[in-house]
């Protein structure tokens, strides 16, 4: 749905994320030269905002954001709780 949701994936381990989806509802669906400007503007800013938030995070590399601190809350709290996952130590990843 946006950059802060690749950046979000990959710091829980995804080493792929999908992101057609958000790309071709701007091309539109008789492909004229406007979408194409407007997909070329739509990627360029993706890779500005991902890049910015990985800047925030401190990280230069996808495998960096491992290490980034992840506050889990609301149903995938509740997931997460369900199943045994440690949120405390997903909390305080920075720290080790």
């Amino acid at each position: 749905r946006s950059p802060y949701d690749v950046v979000k994936a990959l710091a829980v381990g995804a080493h792929a994320v999908g992101i057609a989806g958000a790309f071709v509802t701007v091309v539109g669906p008789d492909g004229d030269d406007r979408g194409a400007d407007r997909l070329i503007s739509l990627v360029g800013d993706w890779k500005d905002r991902t890049r910015a938030v990985f800047a925030l995070l401190g990280a230069a590399h996808r495998d960096d954001l491992r290490a980034t601190d992840l506050i889990v809350r609301g149903r995938l709290r509740e997931f997460c709780e369900s199943r045994g996952v440690d949120l405390t130590a997903l909390a305080q990843r920075s720290e080790d």
